[in-house]
């Protein structure tokens, strides 16, 4: 029941004076205007821990919380972090941000096995009187949601009840759906910080990794085939895209990022596939891109992370190379991680969701020491005059 550890591969040796150079390349990136992007009226998956969602897990019992370290994991957008469940019954409730409209709920949870009832709950009292009605969703873990009936379930707290024949990390919880706009809106302000701006605690805000390939904080795939790679980036595990492979050619797909960023690692979540996938970076100064990194896939596992500091980018590209020619890599979703300092403001009532990218602040320039004196203002400063030696006892 511990959080699972992220499977680090390393990108590349990088030295001080490389992390410095990439952090200025970063400030004179950030001076791009502010990227907005408004909520669209598309479905996409509200339970993010950056909007504000919360997950708990709750004793079945009482209804009382059970402090479970590393839980939050499961909706950090980090498809290769997670939180393992116990065998058997567990009920976890999940509170929305804002009363929602919901269409669909989905578990990511490979090599789990059993089915799981998600029942929507009043926002206040006892959430287990949320199990004396019918479930708003019912399904196996892994596969998508059976459909309600009639009109979408609207709420804002869910309570999960998991029923595991077989364990492994559950790595995200997808609850697909619009907000209702009940007037509960909140604004997220997200800086990409970089180099001291991480250190200690004055900066403004929360410091938290945040993955700017989110297509709800303005990221975009770029190209003729930008439109059936958005599942990619959607936040949702069940929707999938497919990055085809021609016979003796590398596929390579891009992503254009909700902001001038310094990549501190990615991630992917993907089917079980033999090959080679890579990463590269692309910003103005670099546009032929710089290898992030690169993982062999062997047909077991399902997600991957390449740790990656100090590297900027305006956009991610994947390149695939299966061990067989023409196999395709069918991938949920992608994930793009940096740095940020984040702050939540209420909006008013009538105001719609919005979320903001602001670049970081561009550092100052260095204080330079001031020049020597010439030889002709040397000569005009009167000689120092030092008080004679004292004497040093033995």
């Amino acid at each position: 029941m511990s959080p699972v550890p992220r499977a680090k591969l390393s990108a590349r040796n990088v030295s001080a004076a490389q992390l410095r150079a990439a952090f200025a390349g970063a400030c004179l990136l950030a001076a791009v205007p502010p990227v907005v992007a408004q909520t669209a009226p598309e479905l996409s998956n509200l339970s993010r821990l950056l909007a504000g969602t919360k997950i708990e897990r709750i004793d079945p019992l009482t209804g009382a919380v059970v402090p479970t370290p590393g839980l939050s994991s499961v909706i950090d957008d980090d498809v290769s972090s997670g939180w393992t469940p116990p065998t058997g019954r567990t009920l976890l409730m999940v509170t929305l941000p804002e009363t929602s409209d919901l269409s669909n709920f989905n578990l990511f949870a490979p090599g789990a096995e059993g089915g799981f009832s998600a029942f929507a709950a009043p926002e206040t009292g006892d959430p287990l009187q949320a199990l004396s009605g019918p479930p708003a969703f019912s399904g196996k873990v892994g596969e998508k949601s059976e459909k309600p009936a009639g009109n979408p379930p609207q709420g804002r707290r869910l309570v999960i009840e998991l029923d595991l024949t077989s364990t492994a990390p559950l790595r995200s919880v997808d609850a697909v759906g619009r907000p209702a706009q009940t007037g509960a809106e909140n604004r997220t302000v997200v800086s990409p910080a970089s180099g001291e701006q991480n250190a200690g605690q004055d900066g403004e805000g929360e410091l938290a990794e945040v993955n700017f390939a989110a297509l709800n904080l303005g990221a975009v795939p770029a190209g003729a085939a930008g439109a059936a790679l958005r599942s990619l980036i959607d936040g949702d595990t069940a929707t999938s895209s497919t990055i085809a492979n021609d016979p003796g050619q590398d596929s390579r797909v891009v992503f254009n990022l909700a902001a001038a960023i310094e990549v501190k690692r990615v991630s992917l979540a993907f089917e079980e596939v033999v090959g080679t996938v890579r990463f590269f970076a692309s910003d103005p100064d670099n546009p032929e891109g710089r290898l992030i990194g690169e993982g062999a896939l062997d047909g077991s596992g399902k997600t991957l992370t390449l740790e990656a500091p100090g590297i900027t980018a305006e956009s991610v590209t994947i390149e695939w190379k299966p061990t067989v020619p023409g196999t395709p890599l069918v991938v949920s979703e992608l994930g793009v991680f940096a740095m940020a300092r984040i702050t939540r403001t209420r909006e008013t009532p009538d105001s719609a969701v919005t979320i903001t990218v602001q670049p970081a602040p561009a550092s100052p320039p260095p204080m330079m020491p001031p020049p020597a004196p010439s030889v002709q203002q040397q000569s005009a400063v009167p000689p120092a005059i030092l008080p004679p030696a004292m004497p040093v006892s033995a």
